[in-house]
């Protein structure tokens, strides 16, 4: 399976799971760390802990590997990566503060 399905199967996911503002980038022109920047918000650590459970049972059912996840103990943001793509799930005031989308503004959002 392609990248580009999974991810489009990690943001329905996410939507179903109530997500907000699910974008994905491709940030290939940007960086050679990865391919595709995928970043969702949520407005309670539970729920950002819920989200990344879904995202691991996506991930072990395609068969994706995940390479490394890092976290703050608070779990205000989760940074999940997976080689060719990374994912962040923030709190709403967490990912103002961090403001991905203004730092990758040359990136290309495919969702």
């Amino acid at each position: 399976m392609k990248t580009e399905d999974i991810l489009k199967i990690l943001t329905d996911t996410l939507n179903n799971k109530k997500a907000a503002d699910i974008k994905t980038f491709d940030v290939r022109n940007l960086t050679p760390l990865y391919d595709y920047m995928l970043i969702a918000s949520t407005s309670n650590s539970n729920h950002v802990k819920s989200l990344i459970s879904h995202i691991n049972d996506v991930l072990k059912q395609y068969k994706k590997d995940i390479k490394n996840i890092e976290k703050d103990d608070s779990y205000n943001w989760v940074v999940v990566d997976c080689n060719d793509f990374i994912i962040h799930i923030f709190l709403e005031s967490t990912r103002k503060f961090y403001n991905l989308e203004n730092i990758w503004a040359d990136a290309n959002k495919v969702y």
